[in-house]
């Protein structure tokens, strides 16, 4: 084997495997202004080195292609074949483009490596997971834009605590395990579009947000700004079983079914409006929504509260129209208790009691 650097020129690629064995180079003095490319057999491949240059890499697959020096260089970085990238350590690339197509996998950290970092906007049609070490892992900065793409491209934070500083637009699933947390550093960091799979925490941090569709036994913290909102939109009907905590509001717009069955702490107003829409309780714990919030509406007749068979209680009513949603019981089986704790000078006016079952 030689000793010495390596050069890959403009227009050109250097192959490292075919699938079935690995290549290797040294990693001393290694320049890339072409392509790097990576198609490592079933173990995988660990490449520890660095380059310098003007190029890029690609990771073909379907097996796992690891690099441990981060990545520098500010070509263009695809992954490819069914393949994964996995990246620790710190990159350099500036607004080089990253690009995963279906099926494929970018994985930034492996859960220890500090200073974990990525450089540059990434296309996803395929799965973007991150496993931040102890210090997190931040994603949105001067050089690292945001994660879009269409099609079934999602994101997954597999564990530690990921910041979103840009407002991202992919329209794939979110996934947040258990022991993780994905943070909001602007409003939008997770797109609306996107499907929520929430069992470890969303937190929002002061920035509200609008989620089609929200699942799963985790927490959402709103943050400490009493005016923060997470509203809850869509067609269908959704159930989420975790809770919503911190300071904040929660409201369901639009015309499906938001269900709710965890004890909810979040501080503010709960507000119902437009187009049909019904905020479901669930459960046999009673008080889902918290007992100091106010029920609030958007001058919307057609929108409810639906006890369905949970006691409730609120601390009163606030109507920001002339007329006011309705709360009822439509669980055919079992009563519900509703109780309102009016402070004085709360509007309680404009709002219809149904009947149980109506």
């Amino acid at each position: 084997a030689y000793t010495g650097g390596t050069t890959v020129a403009a227009g050109a690629t250097l192959q490292l495997g075919d699938g079935a064995v690995n290549g290797s180079l040294p990693t001393a003095g290694l320049t890339v202004d072409g392509t790097l490319a990576f198609r490592p057999g079933a173990a995988g491949v660990l490449f520890a080195g660095t380059f310098s240059g003007t190029g890029g890499v690609s990771a073909v697959g379907p097996n796992t292609t690891t690099l441990t020096g981060g990545l520098n260089g500010s070509g263009a970085v695809t992954v490819t074949g069914n393949g994964t990238l996995v990246v620790t350590g710190a990159s350099a690339r500036g607004a080089a483009a990253t690009t995963v197509l279906a099926g494929s996998t970018l994985r930034i950290g492996d859960g220890a490596t500090a200073g974990t970092a990525y450089d540059g906007s990434i296309s996803n049609g395929g799965t973007v997971r991150f496993s931040a070490p102890p210090g997190g892992i931040t994603y949105g900065g001067a050089n690292q834009f945001a994660i879009g793409g269409s099609g079934a491209g999602g994101v997954a934070v597999d564990g530690g605590t990921v910041l979103f500083t840009r407002a991202n637009t992919y329209t794939g699933p979110t996934t947040v395990a258990a022991g993780a947390t994905l943070r909001a550093g602007v409003a939008a960091a997770v797109p609306t579009a996107s499907a929520i799979t929430l069992a470890g925490t969303l937190d929002l941090n002061g920035f509200g947000h609008s989620f089609n569709t929200l699942t799963g036994t985790g927490t959402v913290q709103l943050g400490t700004d009493p005016a923060v909102t997470l509203t809850f939109g869509g067609g269908g009907t959704v159930q989420f079983d975790g809770v919503v905590t911190g300071s904040g509001n929660l409201a369901r717009t639009g015309n499906g079914i938001t269900v709710l069955t965890g004890q909810h702490t979040y501080t503010g107003t709960t507000n119902v409006q437009n187009n049909n829409g019904v905020l479901r309780l669930a459960g046999s714990t009673p008080n889902v929504l918290p007992v100091t919030t106010l029920l609030t509406n958007g001058n919307d007749t057609a929108a409810t509260i639906d006890l369905n068979g949970v006691n409730q209680e609120v601390a009163g009513f606030g109507v920001t129209g002339t007329t006011g949603p309705k709360v009822t019981n439509t669980n055919g089986s079992t009563a519900s208790v509703f109780t309102v704790r009016v402070a004085a000078g709360t509007n309680t006016a404009n709002w219809v009691l149904g009947p149980s079952g109506g």
